[in-house]
């Protein structure tokens, strides 16, 4: 699977259910978690490119939230933040089995953590007072205001379940493994 990644020939679902299958057949390989975790993230790059190319092309509106792109992550978008959850549900269980691929799949899991975990819901909300697309009818503004809401409601219940994929990892993985991101989670913080 991680030879056909790498050579281009297969992305996506295909290359997703591969890694399950061999996760089924070896629950604590750490190397099928890692390649699923990359694939995910992949996936993640492409959903926003996929969204920026939308927002700047004006037809935002054929994808999902693509006309609210803020901060270089289309905050209410569901594939958004289903892929990422995914990359960081495996890059954490990729840890629980061993620390070989700490070096990689730590800094790239707190960076998709704090990233997506800073955004404000909150403030998010606002967006619903953001007018429709000009011309729109009182159908597709209602369309419009659903949406912004259902993004947010999804934005919530995203950084609620990362949080505890986050507490779950905090339990599980060995505090050596963790302390190699000391740097990060103090540059974060402060």
């Amino acid at each position: 699977t991680d030879c056909l990644v790498d050579a281009q020939m297969r992305h996506g679902a295909d290359v997703v259910q591969r890694y399950k299958l061999a996760i089924d057949l070896r629950p604590k390989w750490d190397r099928a978690y890692f390649g699923c975790a990359r694939v995910f993230d992949s996936m993640l790059a492409s959903r926003r490119r996929e969204l920026v190319d939308a927002t700047q092309g004006g037809v935002a509106g054929e994808i999902g939230m693509g006309a609210i792109y803020a901060d270089g992550v289309c905050n209410f978008d569901t594939v958004v933040h289903e892929h990422a959850k995914a990359a960081i549900t495996h890059y954490s269980l990729c840890l629980e089995h061993s620390a070989k691929y700490a070096e990689t799949a730590l800094p790239r899991l707190l960076t998709l953590w704090f990233e997506f975990a800073a955004i404000d819901a909150a403030a998010m909300a606002d967006f619903s007072k953001t007018p429709a697309p000009a011309g729109a009818s009182q159908e597709e503004t209602n369309r419009h205001k659903e949406r912004i809401a259902g993004g947010v409601s999804s934005l919530k219940r995203f950084q609620a379940a990362i949080t505890e994929t986050i507490k779950h990892m905090r339990k599980n993985v060995q505090a050596a493994v963790i302390y190699g991101a000391i740097q990060q989670i103090l540059s974060r913080a402060g």
